[in-house]
């Protein structure tokens, strides 16, 4: 996955994919069930999805310094 982190473009489209996707989960709750509706449901999942792709590299980099530092701390 591409790093957000030092391209504009990119996190400007990551910025707006989120924003959509917070938008159309305020508009479709049912006001009588209070359920949300199965497409906005399936734009949640897919968020959710491309929002855990985004933060691989960031839990990979965290479990190795989590490694080094058990490494150091055991010297």
């Amino acid at each position: 996955m591409w790093s957000i982190l030092f391209n504009q473009e990119r996190a400007n489209l990551v910025d707006n994919f989120l924003k959509k996707t917070d938008q159309a989960s305020e508009r479709r709750v049912d006001s009588k069930t209070k359920k949300i509706a199965p497409e906005v449901e399936w734009v949640l999942r897919q968020r959710d999805a491309f929002l855990n792709e985004l933060e691989k590299p960031a839990l990979i980099a965290e479990e190795q310094i989590w490694r080094e530092l058990s490494r150091a701390n055991q010297k």
